[in-house]
């Protein structure tokens, strides 16, 4: 029983013990507040300086005789309590009001609505402005995936082509992310390239774009609507690499002219996020393929059936129209270019590559086709691909610098349909 009594006592002053050390220190009252503000004036700079920092602690208990020391005939005093109104962002309750109305509005998800509101923010005095800044830079868990709903997708037109980046807030905790640093960088590679890239760019900065602060909660996202439009009338490949690169934050100038820093960190992405747009030729059947500006092309051959892993041998006929003779670069085999569409599919491409000339002794610089002339060659190719039924169609891509001697554009044949077949052994 001792023992039991003993055991009760020492669990009594444990318990007293943890609750004191967990104890929050009461706020000071209005008097020592007071006492506080006329110690911003005294003639030890350590005095001044303890003041002021039991007033920066003491938050928004402090702010309304702060607000009146402000005023005050002592230049010295009225300086330090400035001071701490902006170091502790105290906001009068009215104004209070008004910003948390704002800041409601902020966290919508109709752009017009958040653009009102960071409007009507940033028309605020500086005080206001910072204490936005501590609101919105409150820690979060930061986990955050952004990604381009757009995995692969085929275009046979030069329309622009929609899609989105979606940004996700995965964590745990609510994640304001401010308007971020967006850039889009990307390539155009021609089919069967086996040199060089277009490459592109575009950025939007945060002030520029048009997100004005989102207000994530934890597995809420928010999908920003973009645009592209492919390179050219040319047929190829095009990767488009979305990042976001972290900022500190963002500058705001007030309607009096007065620059108020918002501190609010942005993540960034250690990889960027990537689709794929491809342009196809369009498919077309008749004997000669689309015309571009003075040549035409077409594949002198019927449809036909081949081995898988064999090779084929084709016929590619120019023609030249107009009043002008067509030049053509030298080293066709580095501009001529077949792909495989899918037949059973609208569209998609199976294979594409380069094709190889059947050339003897050196070429020429360029071959000149005369205006009604035409220029034929034979050329092969050997698709690693499956067996199945497939649309042959071939080009001519020259990306020249303009201005140059040489063609610039692109010259789409007609299509042609491949029956790819097992090979004798698989059988």
């Amino acid at each position: 029983m001792k023992k039991l009594l003993i055991a009760a006592i020492i669990l009594c002053l444990c318990t007293a013990a943890l609750a004191q050390e967990g104890e929050t220190p009461s706020p000071p009252g209005e008097e020592e507040i007071r006492a506080l503000i006329k110690s911003l004036g005294a003639e030890s700079w350590k005095e001044r300086r303890e003041a002021e920092k039991k007033l920066v602690e003491a938050g928004r208990a402090a702010g309304p005789a702060l607000e009146e020391a402000a005023a005050s005939e002592d230049l010295e005093v009225a300086h330090r309590a400035r001071k701490i109104l902006d170091e502790i962002a105290y906001l009068p309750e009215e104004t209070q009001k008004k910003v948390d109305k704002l800041i409601e509005q902020l966290k919508s998800k109709k752009l017009a609505e958040r653009d009102a509101a960071f409007e009507e923010l940033s028309g605020m005095d500086k005080r206001t402005l910072i204490y936005l800044g501590k609101y919105l830079g409150t820690p979060s868990d930061n986990k955050v995936e952004v990604k381009i709903a757009l995995d692969r997708q085929y275009s046979t037109s030069h329309k622009q082509i929609d899609y989105k980046v979606v940004i996700k807030n995965a964590g745990e905790k609510p994640v304001w992310i401010p308007g971020p640093e967006i850039s889009e960088k990307g390539s155009y590679v021609p089919f069967g390239a086996n040199e060089g890239a277009i490459n592109w760019s575009r950025g939007f900065s945060a002030r520029s774009s048009e997100f004005k602060f989102i207000h994530l909660t934890p597995g809420e996202t928010y999908e920003i609507e973009k645009q592209f439009r492919p390179y050219g009338n040319y047929s190829g490949r095009h990767t488009i690499n979305a990042n976001f690169h972290e900022v500190s934050g963002t500058t705001v100038t007030t309607k009096s002219g007065e620059k108020v820093f918002l501190a609010v960190k942005h993540f960034s992405l250690k990889e960027p996020v990537t689709a794929e747009v491809i342009h196809l030729p369009r498919l077309e059947e008749a004997k000669k393929g689309r015309p571009y500006g003075n040549l035409s092309a077409s594949l002198e051959m019927e449809a036909t059936e081949m081995e898988k892993g064999g090779k084929l041998d084709i016929k590619f006929k120019f023609y030249c129209h107009g009043s002008k003779p067509a030049q053509i670069d030298g080293e066709l085999t580095k501009s001529l270019w077949y792909v495989l569409l899918k037949a059973d599919k609208e569209p998609e491409y199976a294979a594409n590559g380069l094709l190889s000339m059947k050339t003897s002794g050196e070429a020429p610089q360029e071959y000149i086709v005369k205006p009604g002339g035409e220029f034929e060659f034979k050329a092969s190719f050997k698709p690693e691909i499956e067996p199945g039924e497939y649309m042959l169609v071939c080009g001519y891509t020259e990306l020249r610098p303009s201005g140059s001697r040489h063609f610039r554009g692109e010259v789409v044949t007609n299509a042609v349909k491949i029956k790819i077949k097992e090979t004798t052994e698989d059988k």
